[in-house]
């Protein structure tokens, strides 16, 4: 299933507009699919696999066991 804007932004947890801030700004984030001419829709799993490498970023590994 395939997500809209609107469901995108609450799939990942944020507001609308920080959603399409980043579409601008994040060459990483995922592109939509154009399944007509005025609209996008997300596949869930790309979303999953940005969040997780976006993660991995943020929080790099120590090097220590836990």
């Amino acid at each position: 299933m395939l997500l809209n804007g609107k469901q995108t932004a609450e799939y990942l947890g944020i507001a609308r507009t920080k959603f399409y801030a980043l579409l601008k700004v994040d060459p990483t984030f995922p592109k939509g699919v154009a399944l007509t001419s005025s609209q996008r829709f997300w596949d869930p799993a790309r979303l999953d696999a940005w969040r997780e490498a976006r993660f991995a970023e943020v929080n790099p590994k120590r090097g220590r066991a836990a």
